[in-house]
C-alpha cells in the first residue's frame, strides 16, 4: 500500500525528467565549447607556423642582402641569379629558393637598386613570395 498524496509522486517524476533534460543540455553545451576551443587551438598553431615561415623568411633575405654588401661593388653585375650566400634556415622553408636582381640605378653610376626575393611553399600548399629591396653604393 502506498503512502503519501499522488499529486507528490508525479512531481518527484516530473523533476526527476526535468534532471536529465537539464544534464543533457549542460553535456550539449560543454561539448560545443569544447569543440570550439580545439578549433582556435588549430588555428593559433597554424598562425605560428605561418609567423615562423615569414620570420625565418625575413632573416634569410636580409643575410642575403648584408652578404651583397659586403661583395666588391665591381661584381655585382646586373641582371638575375639564385642566392650567392646559403643560410642553413632556408632548408626550414618548403622548396624555398631565392633570387637576387640587380639593376643600374638611373642616372648615378655608383649606385645599384638591388632586389632579393625568396619563394617557398607555405602552409596548405600555398605559393609564399617575400621579397626586399635596397640601394648599394660604391664604398670610397
Amino acid at each position: 500500500m502506498e503512502c503519501g498524496n499522488p499529486l507528490q509522486r508525479r512531481n518527484r517524476r516530473s523533476t526527476r525528467g526535468a534532471a536529465l533534460v537539464e544534464l543533457t543540455c549542460a553535456i550539449f553545451i560543454i561539448t560545443v565549447g569544447v569543440f570550439g576551443a580545439l578549433q582556435m587551438y588549430t588555428l593559433a598553431l597554424t598562425g605560428a607556423k605561418v609567423a615562423n615561415e615569414y620570420s625565418i623568411a625575413g632573416r634569410v633575405l636580409i643575410n642575403e642582402i648584408e652578404t651583397l654588401r659586403g661583395s666588391p661593388f665591381e661584381s655585382l653585375a646586373a641582371g638575375k641569379s639564385p642566392f650567392r650566400s646559403q643560410t642553413p634556415e632556408m632548408d626550414r622553408l618548403v622548396r624555398a629558393s631565392g633570387t637576387v636582381e640587380i639593376m643600374e640605378y638611373p642616372g648615378v653610376p655608383d649606385l645599384k637598386s638591388v632586389r632579393v626575393a625568396l619563394r617557398w611553399v607555405g602552409e596548405h600548399g600555398r605559393v609564399v613570395e617575400k621579397q626586399l629591396n635596397t640601394l648599394i653604393a660604391k664604398k670610397r
